[in-house]
Parts: C-alpha cells; sequence; structure tokens
C-alpha cells in the first residue's frame, strides 16, 4: 500500500514538462532590429555604385571639354602666328584686306600697299626725238590703273627690238625717275585716273626698230 502515490508524482512530472515543449516546437520571431541592418547596408552598397556611376560620365565629358579647349587654343595660336608673318602677302588679297587693316589699327602694324601690275595699262606709246639733243629720244606715254584701289607706283621697263624681236637696250626707271610736277612724291598711283609720262633717253641706235613698255612691282630688282 505505501507505494500508490509514486505514480502520481510521476504523471504530474510529465504534465509540467509538456509546455516547455510546446514552447521549443514554435518558430522563433525575426525582430525588425535584426532585418534592417543587412537591408541598409544592401542600399548604401547600391547608392555607391550609382555615385560611382554617375561621376565615370561626368569626369569623362570634363576631359574631353578639356581637350577640345586645348586644341582650339593652340589653333587660335598657331592661326594668329601664320597670319602675322604673312600679314603683308595676305593683305594684296582684296577679300582679306579689310579685316587685316582693322587688326593692324588696333596692334600698330602697317600693311604693304595693295599691288596688281597686271591691272596698269598703257594707252599711249609714242617715242620722238629730243627737241635739244641730237642723240636722245623723249618717251611720251598714258598709263592708267585699272584696278579698283590705288597701289604704288610701278617700275617701267622700256625694250628696244630689232626687226627679229631680240633686245637691243633695255632700260628700268623708277618712280621718282619717270614721275614730275603734281606726281611727283608721292607714293602710290591712282585708280581710274590716266597719268601722262615725259621721259628723255639716249637713243639705242639705228638697229633697234621696235620698243615695248612693261609694269613691275616697285620691290621688284
Amino acid at each position: 500500500m505505501p507505494d500508490d502515490p509514486a505514480p502520481e508524482k510521476s504523471h504530474q512530472k510529465k504534465s509540467q514538462d509538456n509546455p516547455s515543449e510546446k514552447r521549443s516546437n514554435q518558430p522563433e520571431k525575426i525582430t525588425q532590429h535584426e532585418v534592417e541592418p543587412p537591408l541598409h547596408s544592401f542600399l548604401n552598397t547600391l547608392d555607391k555604385e550609382h555615385v560611382e556611376v554617375d561621376e565615370e560620365p561626368e569626369r569623362s565629358s570634363l576631359r574631353m571639354a578639356g581637350w577640345i579647349s586645348l586644341i582650339l587654343i593652340l589653333s587660335i595660336t598657331l592661326a594668329g602666328q601664320y597670319i602675322w608673318f604673312n600679314k603683308d602677302q595676305l593683305s594684296l588679297d582684296p577679300r582679306l584686306r579689310p579685316a587685316l587693316t582693322l587688326s593692324c589699327q588696333y596692334l600698330k602694324c602697317s600693311l604693304p600697299g595693295l599691288v596688281d601690275v597686271n591691272a596698269i595699262k598703257s594707252l599711249q606709246l609714242h617715242i620722238r626725238s629730243h627737241p635739244k639733243q641730237s642723240e636722245g629720244l623723249v618717251v611720251d606715254s598714258v598709263i592708267i590703273n585699272d584696278a579698283a584701289f590705288p597701289q604704288p607706283w610701278p617700275k617701267l621697263e622700256l625694250t628696244f627690238t630689232d626687226i627679229n624681236g631680240q633686245p637691243v637696250a633695255s632700260r628700268r626707271f623708277r618712280p621718282r625717275e619717270y614721275l614730275g610736277g603734281a606726281l611727283a612724291g608721292s607714293r602710290e598711283m591712282p585708280s581710274g585716273q590716266p597719268v601722262r609720262l615725259s621721259i628723255e633717253i639716249v637713243d639705242p641706235g639705228n638697229g633697234a626698230s621696235n620698243y615695248r613698255l612693261r609694269f613691275l612691282p616697285a620691290r621688284q630688282t
């Protein structure tokens, strides 16, 4: 009889253990605090990658703009040097003359006069005996500058040839040697205005049967 209560204690012990077993079988809850750190880290990674992707095209654009600016500066510098050292020749082009003239007003430089000796024509050319010297001749000529602009007085080249067209005598005259009267000392031949010249020379001899007058740039030797 004293052994009967023992089973009751065992039954109570089993009944006390059941709640703990039920609690162990329930799924564990994940708190919001445990979820946020990985998500936050992932978003930060995306932001950094996005910033890096955005900065790369910006740096490329800046580099490209720098190279373009450098090329433009070098091109302008080279073009300016070429124009400066060749301004005398370039200024003979009527299309470039106005721009170069305006530039020289600011740069305090000077340009040579426009030259087109092909536009200078001889309207009349006559040679006669000198009225006072038996061995002298007088060359009478009327020349005109058909260019649209005044230009420096040209050199005159008078050539005598024989009946076969071979040169017998030739002489060149500078402006100060053939200009007289009101034109003496002037530097430019006016445009579209006939100019009468009279030059005294020595008779080249009986072998000279023909003659011609040619115009040369004043600087040509």
